[in-house]
């Protein structure tokens, strides 16, 4: 099946779609970040009724999510202005920013550059596509399994899908099967709601949907 964009469907800012990141990210001119699971203003930042960890919580060697918002052009200048602080661009995100994989020190950093706004971790719960659990399998099989629900879970590039399918059954997630970065670089799990929360949580995993029928 193919990576759904875990962002607002506007064509040049996608996650995880396998394209090369764009040479700038687009300014819908309307100050506010878009993503699948909603919005957010880049003067007042996510809601604080946003789940997700305390940044204060996060290893300092653990490299994870942010999502960079400019005040300016995103233009070669201030990409290597981002890169040169540590961190490593993996898509663009209406309106005017970037997702990035950093460590916190490096995210501190960033916050130090003028032409950037705002650094906001990327919450868990971003990852989880707001479809999942929207309809009823038409495979008897997938029905039987309700609570849970049949998932393609999908990897950062660049993070191992297989360490992150074997993190994931440390925490008592039934993995199904394990595809290679050739292959997708992702996993297929079984999991219920408390559990999708446990995947969503792994630093390597970039996006959850349900797997589709054929």
């Amino acid at each position: 099946m193919m990576r759904r964009s875990a962002l607002a469907a506007v064509a040049v800012a996608m996650i995880g779609t396998g394209f090369p990141v764009p040479a700038g990210a687009v300014d819908l001119g309307d100050g506010l970040i878009h993503l699948r699971n909603g919005t957010y203003a880049v003067a007042d930042g996510p809601s604080s009724a946003s789940p997700g960890r305390a940044v204060t919580a996060l290893p300092p060697d653990e490299r994870t999510t942010w999502i960079v918002a400019l005040h300016g052009p995103s233009d070669d200048e201030a990409r290597g202005r981002i890169e040169a602080a540590g961190a490593r661009i993996v898509s663009a995100v209406p309106s005017n920013a970037w997702l990035v994989r950093a460590r916190p020190g490096s995210a501190d950093a960033l916050r130090t550059l003028d032409v950037v706004a705002r650094v906001d971790h990327y919450r868990d719960a971003w990852k989880i596509s707001p479809d999942v659990g929207r309809h009823v399998p038409a495979d008897l099989a997938r029905r039987a399994l309700a609570p849970r629900r049949l998932l393609d879970v999908h990897v950062f590039d660049g993070e191992s899908a297989e360490d992150a399918a074997r993190a994931a059954a440390d925490r008592g997630i039934r993995v199904i099967a394990v595809f290679g970065a050739d292959r997708g670089n992702r996993f297929t799990a079984v999991a219920d709601a408390a559990e999708m929360n446990g995947l969503a949580a792994l630093s390597a995993v970039e996006w959850i949907e349900e797997q589709g029928e054929i």
